[in-house]
Order: structure tokens, then C-alpha cells, then sequence
């Protein structure tokens, strides 16, 4: 019976594309007096021609061919279509089709078929108004719709808003055969869509008022309305609402015809809006987070057994949701705290999504949480789509009393997207189960570095401590998930004299992200930033730094040999001296509060009091707040060096950041990874600082995997620079043309 129910269905959805001319499906265009019409300027070659009905157009001249006129009588007989040419004998006649459906008697479901798909063809036996409304009713049957979801405030201007958009499909099968059919769907061009929204109160349903004038699809299917806000009913906005957040129901209808009393209307009621407060404090705490390998039981397509988790999709409960995650979303839910879905399906999987959402997180039946995909924005890439959507719903949910954000944390498992939008943002990002052993590269964020698999949470249990523990960002800007950093090697040595207030400066106005120096103590115990440990090389001077005074060193001119073509000196006899460290940090106060540096100190004879007087200087100039020293990471001549800074840091209650010395970067090399992640490891620093040659990719993926992040010198050439930064990806590049690595960053 069901073979040949289906052969009928088919037969009557060809009839009706025959009917009314149209190869694509398309609804008509929108006419001036506002009614749908039927469009018959499509040739039939056209129709013929197209090879999604190709198949269709075969089985049906195949039928027709062999109809006995009897048995078409027959039939008109049995289901009251005496007189064919009555319009109001069809609504009857279609009551009684369904009858027969349900009686399994599928000869005559299938004999009728034959007779409706003749009447329609033959332009015989009904009245064009009757066959216009038979193809009408056939057309509605074969119709889906499917509407989003929105979110809005009162006052929210147009580009804030997340505005409710429906898809209108034709499909090739019935609308409840599945979500494959989607696939292979016609997006209906042209059909006319009203939106309306209704309230519940007491669980009774209320009156749908509608959203605005009728928005009529593009190309694409879709109908979106211009605004949300300015079309909401007054009735929902009362200043009593305007206080606190509520959810309307959203209504998307295609109006297939309206010249008649029949109804042939297709709509979707499953739609959310959010109408968050304009007291922002109000307004409820939001965890943002990933669907499709995020809410059910695995995450990530990465492994062979998720991948085969994923024909999930083809089964009715798909997405399978497991315990934990049920449990901890319904308590977090119960607890009058929201949860919104940004994902990246297919607008047409919304609807087993929301199914799910009902069956596992719903209260009474009715859905919280709201979905939000791709297409609903206008974001062409996936990074941008998360990155702009947490954006808005970060704006709307606003600042509550405690002057946080509302938004307590992105959750997902794709990093390259939702950690970069939860990055981008500034929010808390729970990586869920990223399995990034096999694939480190897994752990990038591409845009904002790679995240330390220590972060990761394997199940919802983990992500709900996550959440409650509170967003926690390293203090050191060096820590931190940040974009791929230009940093100014001894401040760009290629285009200012080095090591100078002059060419830090010239290198942070040019855009490089730090700078870099080293620094050495005179011999009356101020310590200078420079590079070697003779003035020889830079300045008009010779001599040992430990051996001269800080007066002496001020009288160089440190100028005095840069040459960019090597034959002109245009820093000569402009004043240009070689700075002390306490300069440098007033640079940075005063003139580039936001810059972070890295600070070698090389005074090996007096180790000790040059690092006492280091951190002299980073105390006088933090002042205990962290402004300064967590934008500093200090590194040292060799590993015992380093050590000292470590040991005098903890003395001080200091907590500065070390970039690995020679003996940490071959230890970090040649020790087991399954050591350099074990509890009880002491890292030799915080930072890798790797020369390029070392810099390969065996060496990078050890290094996500440990969490360390790295940065490599010295890179002056354009090609390496593209090189380490894209296919190495490195956390960032010292060189001496920071204007360089700055176009190669913009060029891209």
C-alpha cells in the first residue's frame, strides 16, 4: 500500500507543477493586487527538461496512458465529484481521499490519482477556477515551511537584532518522511510569508497578531522581515515588560491561495522571540553554545566513533542527548537562567533540533531554548557568524547590577569557531571535548592562538564547574589567547637605530604588537637596554656597558651608525642615546600603556643585583597593579638565570613570565610530552622562544599539546614570515621590519 501511496503522492505533486507552468517550483511573483496567481509561462520543455521531475514526468505519461475512462468515473462517483466543475465539491472530496487513505484501499488511491492527474492535464472535465484551487490544495500538501527564531529589545535598532527569517521548501516527498527530503528540496522563490506572534497565558495560546506586512522569498526561499522591534505589537510591549525579558511564540504562514474560503495555507508555530529587557539587570544569565557535537553525546567529528555517531542524524532521536547534558542544561534552565543554540547547521535541521530541545529541556513541552544557525545572519564565514551573533546577544542581554556581562560562556567544540567568537568577544570559552591528540591543530583558534588542552571539559558536568567557577584570563597578556603577534625585534633594528626610544616607538606607531630588548647594568649600577655588551656596534663609543657610567653611556650617540641603504646615517647628531630600563618603562606607561615587551637581562657578572634592580624598576612602575608587569616577560642569560628571576618573584610576591633560556628549549625538545604534561612538571619558563630553524611542525604540535604557547626570532624575510605564521603557526614572529611582517599580516 505504501509503494503505491507514494506513486500517487507523486503523480499529484506533478500534476500540480504541470498546472501551474513551473520548473523551479517557484511561487509566483508578487502580484500588484497582493493574491498569489498561477504562473503558466513555462514552456513544457522546459518542465520536461528539468531533471529533478524528469523521472516523475515518466511515471506519470506511463499511468496516464493506460487510464480506463470507466474506472475515472467510476471514481468520480464514489468520491462525490459529480459536478467537477464545483469548487466547493472538492473540499469534500479531499475529506474523503483522506478516508480512503486511511482505509488501505490502495487501489482506488491509486486509480484516483490517475483520474486527477488527467482531469488536471487534459484541461478537461473542472473549471479553471476549481483546477487552480485542486493545484493550490495539492501544492500546500507538498509544502514546508520552516521559521527561526529572533531576539530583540525595546528600542533595538535593526542591526542588533537577530531577525526571525522562514524557509520555504517544496519537497519531493511528503513533509513528515524526514530531514534528507530537505536536501533535496526545492527553496520556493516568490511565495507570499505573514509573521505573527502570540503570547500563552495559563498555557492557553493566545490570539496571533502579525508581525508586519507579508514579506514575500528571494532566490534562496528565504523571507525575512526589515526589523523586529518596530513590528511587535504594542500589546507586548506595556512598560511592564519593558522590565523584565519575555517569550512570544513566532508564527511564519506561506499563503499559497487566498481567493477562496478553502484554506491553503502551510505555517510553522515553533518559533521563539526574546524580548530582552531595556534594565539590563533584569535580563537573565545566558550560556551560548555548539549543537550538533556539543548537546549530544559526542563531540567533535574527529575520531572514527564520532563519525559514526553522526549518522545520529539519520534516526528520529537524533541529536542523542545524554544524561549528564540533560541534567545539567534542565537545572541550569530551572534555575530562570537562558541557554541559545549558535550553530552552524542547515536552517532545515532546526526542526529535529527543536523537537529535541522540547523532549530533553522543555518545560511542559514548550521550548526554552533558542537556535540560532548560519543563515539566520548575514555572516558569510563561520568564525565571523559566532564572532558577530555572541557580539549582539552580548550587547542585548547587556551589564547586569554587578556590571558583568550576561553572557556566561561559549560552549563548543569547534575552536577555529566558537573558541574565536568567545575570544573575539572577550567571554568565557569551555572547549568541549576537542580530541586534539591525533590532530593538534584542532586547538586553533585561528585568529586568537591555541587554546591549552588543559582547558578542555569532557563532559557537561565539567562545563557547568567551568561556568560557575567564573571566566579566569591570565593576568600575562603573554598567556592569553590573542591574535598572531608582530613583535619588534630590539624595537625593528632595520628601521630605526636599535634598541632606541626611537625605534620603539617608530615600531608600536607602525603597528607592531611588542618589543623586544635586552638589558645590562652600568658600573654604577643602572641598568640600559641594549643588545651587546660593548657600545662598539651602535654607538660612536667603545667599551664594556659594566665598565662605563650611565653619564658616559648618555654622551654615545646611539645613532651614530644605522644606516637603512648603507651609505646615508640620518639619525646622526640628533640626540638619539641609548636608553635606561626606567625610560623604557615610563615609554610604556605614558606613551603605550597597552604594550606589552620582552626583557632579556644578560648582566651575567652581577646577576643578582641586575635582576634585584629589574624588578625594582617593574614594581616602582606597576605600582602592585599589574598594569605593567603582566605585559612583560622577562628572560635571562642562561637557565640559572632564569631560575634566580623565579625564586626573587616568589620572595617579592611578584608574578612575572619567563620565555625559555637555551637549556629550557632543549629540555622542552628532548623530554617526553607525557613529562611535560604530568602534574608534578616544573617548566624551566612560560613562554617558548624558538629560533626559526627550530620551529618545525613536530615541534609546534608538541607544543599545543603541552599548552605552551611560542613565538620564534629572527624572521626578515617576507616568505618566512608567511611561512611561520601560516603553515607553522607560530603565536608570533620577532623580527627587525615590523613594517614588513605588518603588511604581510594585512595583506592577508
Amino acid at each position: 500500500m505504501k509503494k503505491s501511496l507514494h506513486v500517487a503522492a507523486l503523480l499529484l505533486f506533478t500534476a500540480a507543477f504541470i498546472l501551474s507552468g513551473c520548473d523551479d517550483i517557484q511561487a509566483p511573483a508578487a502580484p500588484a493586487n497582493g493574491t498569489n496567481v498561477i504562473d503558466d509561462t513555462v514552456t513544457d520543455d522546459e518542465i520536461k527538461d528539468s531533471p529533478q521531475i524528469v523521472s516523475l514526468s515518466e511515471k506519470l505519461a506511463m499511468y496516464s496512458s493506460s487510464a480506463d475512462p470507466t474506472t475515472m468515473t467510476e471514481i468520480t462517483e464514489k468520491l462525490g465529484l459529480i459536478s467537477p466543475d464545483d469548487a466547493e465539491t472538492l473540499e469534500a472530496a479531499s475529506d474523503r481521499l483522506d478516508e480512503l487513505a486511511a482505509s488501505g484501499d490502495s487501489d482506488i488511491m491509486e486509480s484516483f490519482s490517475l483520474f486527477l492527474t488527467e482531469l488536471l492535464t487534459s484541461g478537461t472535465g473542472l473549471s479553471d477556477e476549481a483546477k487552480s484551487l485542486l493545484a493550490s490544495q495539492i501544492q500546500a500538501a507538498w509544502t514546508r515551511v520552516i521559521v527561526s527564531d529572533g531576539i530583540t529589545k525595546k528600542g533595538a535598532a535593526a542591526a542588533d537584532e537577530i531577525i526571525p527569517s522562514a524557509i520555504v521548501y517544496a519537497l519531493p516527498e511528503p513533509a513528515d518522511a524526514g530531514m534528507f527530503n530537505y536536501l533535496l528540496a526545492y527553496k520556493v522563490k516568490n511565495a507570499r510569508v505573514q509573521f505573527y506572534c502570540a503570547t500563552k497565558t495559563l498555557g492557553a495560546l493566545g490570539i496571533w497578531s502579525r508581525l508586519g506586512d507579508p514579506v514575500y522569498t528571494d532566490e534562496n526561499g528565504k523571507a525575512r522581515l526589515d526589523a523586529l522591534a518596530p513590528h511587535i505589537p504594542s500589546l507586548f510591549f506595556p512598560s511592564l515588560l519593558s522590565r523584565s525579558q519575555v517569550d512570544l511564540y513566532l508564527k511564519a504562514e506561506v499563503i499559497i491561495d487566498d481567493t477562496t474560503l478553502i484554506d491553503t495555507t502551510v505555517s510553522d508555530d515553533q518559533g521563539i522571540i526574546r524580548i530582552l529587557s531595556s534594565y539590563d539587570e533584569k535580563n537573565h544569565d545566558v550560556i551560548l553554545t555548539d549543537h550538533d557535537n556539543t548537546l549530544h553525546e559526542t563531540g567533535g567529528a574527529n575520531t572514527l566513533a564520532d563519525i559514526l555517531d553522526s549518522v545520529n542524524v539519520l534516526k528520529k532521536e537524533w541529536p542523542l542527548v545524554d544524561d549528564v547534558a540533560a541534567g545539567e542544561v534542565k537545572k541550569w534552565i530551572s534555575d530562570g537562567k537562558d541557554m541559545i543554540i549558535i550553530s552552524g547547521m542547515s536552517p532545515h535541521m532546526r526542526d529535529k533540533c527543536r523537537e529535541q530541545m522540547e523532549l530533553h529541556f522543555g518545560d511542559g513541552g514548550d521550548r526554552e531554548i533558542l537556535i540560532i544557525v548560519e543563515e539566520d545572519t548575514a555572516y558569510d564565514e563561520s568564525n565571523e557568524f559566532k564572532a558577530g551573533t555572541i557580539a549582539s546577544l552580548k550587547k542585548h542581554y547587556g551589564l547586569g547590577s554587578a556590571g558583568t556581562t550576561h553572557v556566561s560562556a561559549m560552549v563548543g567544540d569547534t575552536v577555529r569557531q566558537d573558541g574565536y567568537g568567545a575570544f573575539a568577544n572577550d567571554i568565557l570559552y569551555v572547549p568541549f571535548q576537542v580530541h586534539y591528540k591525533t590532530m593538534p591543530s584542532l586547538l586553533d583558534t585561528e585568529g586568537y592562538g591555541f587554546i591549552d588542552p588543559d582547558t578542555i571539559a569532557w563532559d557537561w558536568a565539567e562545563v557547568m564547574e567551568m561556568i560557575r567557577t567564573g571566566k579566569i584570563t591570565p593576568k600575562n597578556v603573554w598567556l592569553r589567547n590573542a591574535p598572531f603577534r608582530n613583535i619588534a625585534h630590539r624595537g625593528g633594528g632595520e628601521l630605526a637605530p636599535e634598541d632606541t626610544l626611537v625605534a620603539y616607538r617608530n615600531a608600536l606607531d607602525l603597528g607592531a604588537d611588542a618589543i623586544e630588548g635586552d638589558c645590562h647594568m652600568t658600573s654604577d649600577g643602572v641598568m640600559v637596554v641594549s643588545h651587546d655588551s660593548t657600545v662598539d656596534r651602535c654607538t660612536d663609543g667603545t667599551g664594556e656597558i659594566g665598565a662605563l657610567t650611565l653619564a658616559r653611556i648618555k654622551n654615545l650617540d646611539a645613532g651614530y651608525r644605522f644606516t637603512a641603504d648603507g651609505g646615508t646615517y640620518p639619525y646622526r647628531g640628533k640626540g638619539v642615546t641609548i636608553p635606561t630600563v626606567r625610560e623604557v618603562f615610563e615609554l610604556l606607561t605614558d606613551e603605550y600603556p597597552e604594550a606589552p615587551m620582552i626583557l632579556e637581562i644578560k648582566s651575567e657578572e652581577n646577576r643578582d643585583l641586575a635582576v634585584d634592580k629589574v624588578l625594582d624598576l617593574i614594581a616602582e612602575y606597576d605600582g602592585g597593579t599589574g598594569s605593567l608587569m603582566n605585559r612583560l616577560q622577562l628572560g635571562a642569560f642562561n637557565q640559572e638565570a632564569l631560575d634566580l628571576v623565579k625564586d626573587k618573584c616568589a620572595e617579592r610576591g611578584m608574578n612575572c613570565v619567563r620565555c625559555y633560556a637555551t637549556e629550557g628549549v632543549m629540555e622542552f625538545l628532548f623530554t617526553p610530552l607525557s613529562a611535560l604534561t604530568a602534574e608534578d612538571y616544573e617548566a624551566p619558563g612560560e613562554v617558548l622562544a624558538l629560533p626559526w630553524a627550530l620551529a618545525t611542525h613536530p615541534v609546534m604540535s608538541k607544543a599545543r599539546k603541552a599548552g605552551v604557547k611560542a613565538n620564534i626570532w629572527t624572521v626578515n624575510d617576507e616568505f618566512q614570515m608567511k611561512w611561520y605564521k601560516n603553515v607553522i603557526r607560530v603565536d608570533g614572529i620577532m623580527t627587525d621590519n615590523p613594517a614588513l611582517l605588518r603588511e604581510v599580516i594585512l595583506s592577508e
